[in-house]
């Protein structure tokens, strides 16, 4: 769907919604989707909004009739939309952690974290064994030493 058909309407009230911005443009043809985007501090709208139509010729009609026109006591602007603005990339706008790609990333990492905490804890039991075997290497030795030198002793 081309971006053409999408509106941007700048200059709303805070007291407009997406049902009076549909309303509004109705008129001109079959809406497909109204976007308000909410200022996540503010906890309403930024005060600009997007109309997707149908069609391309309802979009250019709509902006033909309603730039610098009034909604609620106030002059709306209304061109047509930017690529990539929120509708046309709703990618943009999503939670990064709702995306497949981040998914994806999550589950390699863990996977990846996994596989290192088990070779770590492979190496650990081998300088454990390695330490172990030295240990007793270690006994070995001082006993022979010992049973020599009370060998020795015993000659003495």
């Amino acid at each position: 769907m081309s971006h053409r058909n999408t509106l941007f309407v700048q200059g709303l009230t805070p007291q407009a919604h997406k049902k009076l911005l549909y309303y509004a443009f109705i008129p001109f043809g079959e809406i497909s989707r109204v976007v308000l985007p909410k200022d996540q501090i503010k906890n309403h709208h930024k005060g600009f909004g997007y109309v997707q139509f149908e069609s391309v010729e309802d979009a250019e009609a709509a902006m033909d009739n309603m730039d610098q026109s009034e909604i609620l006591g106030q002059v709306i602007t209304v061109t047509v939309a930017k690529e990539g603005s929120f509708l046309i990339n709703n990618h943009r706008h999503r939670a990064i952690w709702n995306t497949q790609e981040y998914t994806d990333f999550t589950q390699k990492k863990n996977e990846q974290n996994k596989l290192d905490t088990e070779n770590t804890q492979k190496e650990e039991r081998g300088k454990e064994e390695e330490e172990g075997e030295e240990k007793g290497e270690n006994i070995q030795i001082e006993e022979w030493n010992k049973k020599n030198n009370n060998e020795k002793d015993n000659e003495n």
